[in-house]
Formats: C-alpha cells, structure tokens, sequence
C-alpha cells in the first residue's frame, strides 16, 4: 500500500489505524517504540489500540516511520498505522 500523499502537522490529532486491507486483518495492538530505526533492540513502551488517537510529532527522513504523543509518552510507529496517511478506499 503506497501512503497517501497528505501532510501532517506537528501537534495534528491522528487516527491508530491496525486495518491492513490486503491481509484483510486488524491490528489490535499497535506497538508503541522506543525508537524507529532498530525497533527489536530499542523496545516498546507498550500499545495503543486500533481507534485511539495520539498527536502527530515528526517523520523519520525517509518518512517511513512517525514519532507521535499519545498521552505523556513520546514513541514511534510505521506511516501504516495512521489513518490520515492511508489513501481511501474506492467504493462503488
């Protein structure tokens, strides 16, 4: 799935979305890590569940990845996860 091409704001309320169309799957638990680049070794701080809302603080360089507040916690998780960045579904 290619990312929307949508421009988040710092501060920006978004959506935690698990739903993967192409497995057909949702993602209940999105977890919430420490740090982008080496996920495994860095650890999670916990989730958030699919529906919630955080705020949007900054992408990686390569935009993969987002930083983003949910609460007093300031972790990462993939583009995939945001609602706003997922393209909307055609309906017929």
């Amino acid at each position: 799935m290619e990312r929307a091409q949508i421009e988040l704001t710092p501060g920006q309320e978004i959506t935690l979305d698990g739903y993967d169309p192409d497995a057909k799957i949702t993602v209940e638990k999105i977890n919430l890590w420490k740090g982008y680049a080496n996920r495994p070794k860095c650890g999670a701080y916990g989730y958030i569940k699919h529906g919630e809302t955080a705020k949007f603080v900054k992408f990686t360089s390569d935009k993969q990845g987002a930083q983003i507040q949910y609460g007093r916690h300031f972790g990462w998780i993939s583009w995939f996860f945001i609602k706003e960045l997922k393209p909307c579904p055609i309906t017929s």
